[in-house]
């Protein structure tokens, strides 16, 4: 089961509202990937001693493919092959050790690139598709965090609109409880989920305790995220079947 499958159910919302949609990446979401490839190459790929910094190369690359194939979205076949193949020489640099135990796992991420069915099937939605995001924070027990997906839908008539006078965002995000299984991977069991609509309050509902635990129990080992690469503001995960998450920090 991948990363964001719980994600897709943002499906029934787009079709009881009945609202006619369109699919793209939102201005602020290009935006903020072009800035973060501007940054890693403005800095240039050489480390101290002036030798080519094979790390940063690589980024720079991954970054730049993800920024031309909207997230995946809008990928060919050989363009999603090309830009994989990039993420796995970052891969080989591997970024910082024991990522599960590390304080740069958490904060706030925006996904940049991924070949994840169920990501991907979102381009099906009649929405125009804004960010997709997560946020980790460490959980309350030892060796557990809390993560949070989040997609914003906007509506088609908003990019033909001037900003003061476009329609709210819809938010729909879940919640995942998560145990840490080694040093890479910890297990995954989504466990709530919420709806923000415009004006109205916001709709949401979490599994009781003693469920998740059991929940947990069953699935521990064979419902994960594999941590792969992890710098100061690039994260890289696989889940169980090998499909890549590539995520950006939100500064």
């Amino acid at each position: 089961m991948a990363w964001w499958l719980a994600v897709g159910a943002v499906g029934w919302m787009a079709c009881a509202e009945r609202v006619a949609w369109g699919l793209g990446a939102g201005g602020g979401v290009l935006a903020r990937r072009a800035s973060a490839v501007r940054a890693v190459e403005g800095a240039g790929a050489l480390d101290a001693t002036g030798r080519v910094d094979g790390a940063a190369a690589a980024k720079a690359r991954v970054l730049r493919g993800a920024q031309e194939v909207d997230r995946g979205f809008s990928a060919s076949r050989g363009a999603a092959r090309r830009l994989a193949a990039d993420v796995a020489a970052l891969e080989a640099f591997g970024g910082r050790a024991s990522p599960t135990e590390s304080p740069l796992l958490l904060g706030d991420w925006e996904l940049i690139f991924t070949d994840a069915v169920d990501v991907l099937s979102l381009k099906l939605l009649p929405a125009q598709l804004g960010a997709i995001r997560q946020n980790l924070r460490a959980g309350k027990e030892p060796r557990t965090l809390g993560a949070s997906n989040e997609v914003e839908l906007q509506p088609l008539l908003n990019q033909w609109v001037a900003p003061p006078l476009r329609a709210p965002a819809v938010t729909y995000s879940v919640q995942a409880d998560c145990r840490v299984l080694d040093e890479r991977r910890v297990s995954l069991v989504f466990v709530g989920g919420k709806l923000q609509l415009p004006v109205l309050p916001a709709v949401a509902s979490t599994l009781p305790s003693p469920l998740i635990d059991a929940l947990q129990e069953l699935v521990r080992g064979r419902i994960y995220l594999e941590t792969t690469y992890l710098d100061e503001d690039v994260r890289v995960a696989r889940g169980p079947n090998r499909e890549l998450y590539v995520l950006s920090r939100i500064l």
